[in-house]
């Protein structure tokens, strides 16, 4: 993992990516705190009467920056949009315009959440690993690893224009190998789980390419496809492969999940059971995969569901027809997407429980 680590590193340095389809040298974000209120003129106008609308002028120091240790009156206009209400102490995001042979203009744009973020995080890796012990902590590196993955090396490969089936694979291929490796060691264990896993996502991706063709959706049918054309104008990357990519990445987490659960149960009953018969433990593995697999979709389906709640709410009250509704782009995407994950878990549980039947028979043929 380290050497793969470097391995990106060394590549993003020797490939540099600038994909931006706008300059933005002369804007800037800096981390300040409101040193006091000078004015506020505030009024509770919306329908939920808890927020409040109007206009406040801040007194902000600077904490970083060529700016650290100035103090700038900012005017901040409180709208639903922009609902930043501050008081003393409170600790800002400030942007900086300071286009040339222009008088530069500032702003409070958003809270400063840093605080928040590294609390949430380590309250999520303080439980994880006194729940979990040494493996709650072998599962926090191996997340580290995979947002390295992700960031460092599948996203700078799309901007380049590589094939966004293979670098997507290959990505998740090495996390599952690693993420597997963390929790069980090099085993017998980890090569089953590791084999299902590799076959749920080649089953995902078959699933995708047949029905994105028969549901006619892709990239291109993403919200943010017009800014991706752009970026693709600058680089590349591949828009209509996308979608493939943001429905992999979603569903691997799951297939981890599903396929190392069965494999963990029929290891474990072989350890306890040594005479078992390779039928009986395939069965078993079918026993203990429905239930996982019934578990796993409807968390799948939900997630899904969950992303879309907010459009869905909006396009209702529009009076969308149902014809309209169900053939829309976003609810075509989602659907695709969920069940392309659900139909991946449900048959990665035959997979884990065939490959571990299979592994035991071949461990008696050659080992005894």
């Amino acid at each position: 993992m380290t050497v793969i680590v470097l391995a990106v590193l060394i590549w993003n340095h020797a490939n540099p990516v600038d994909s931006r389809i706008y300059e933005s040298d002369s804007l800037n974000y800096y981390k300040g705190h409101v040193t006091r209120v000078a004015e506020e003129s505030l009024t509770g106008r919306d329908n939920e009467g808890a927020r409040r609308l109007g206009y406040q002028k801040l007194e902000v120091h600077i904490d970083q920056g060529p700016l650290k240790g100035r103090k700038l009156m900012i005017d901040n206009d409180v709208t639903n949009t922009h609902h930043i209400i501050c008081s003393k102490g409170t600790r800002v995001i400030v942007k900086v315009d300071s286009s040339p042979g222009v008088k530069p203009f500032y702003n409070i744009y958003n809270y400063d959440r840093t605080l928040g973020r590294i609390l949430l995080l380590g309250v999520f890796a303080a439980l994880l690993i006194v729940v979990a012990g040494h493996k709650g902590l072998r599962s926090l590196l191996g997340l580290a690893f995979a947002m390295v993955m992700i960031l460092g090396f599948l996203l700078p490969a799309l901007f380049h224009g590589y094939s966004p089936a293979v670098v997507t694979f290959i990505t998740a291929t090495v996390i599952i190998v690693s993420a597997m490796t963390l929790l069980n060691g090099w085993s017998r264990k980890t090569w089953v789980a590791v084999a299902a896993t590799v076959l749920g996502m080649a089953v995902a991706s078959a699933v995708y390419v047949v029905f994105s063709g028969i549901m006619y959706v892709n990239g291109y049918n993403l919200e943010a496809a017009e800014e991706l054309i752009l970026i693709r104008q600058k680089s590349g990357l591949s828009v209509s492969g996308l979608l493939f990519v943001s429905i992999a990445v979603s569903s691997l987490g799951a297939l981890i999940d599903i396929a190392m659960s069965v494999v963990s149960a029929l290891f474990e009953i072989w350890e306890q059971k040594p005479d078992i018969r390779s039928d009986e433990l395939f069965r078993s593995g079918m026993n203990i995969g429905r239930d996982l697999a019934g578990a796993n979709c409807q968390t799948l389906i939900l997630a899904f569901t969950g992303s879309v709640i907010t459009t869905l709410m909006v396009i209702i009250s529009y009076g969308y027809q149902f014809n309209q509704l169900i053939n829309a782009d976003f609810i075509s995407i989602e659907l695709l997407g969920g069940m392309t994950a659900a139909i991946a878990v449900i048959l990665t549980v035959p997979f884990s429980a065939f490959l571990t039947a299979l592994a035991v028979r071949w461990s008696r043929r050659f080992f005894g």
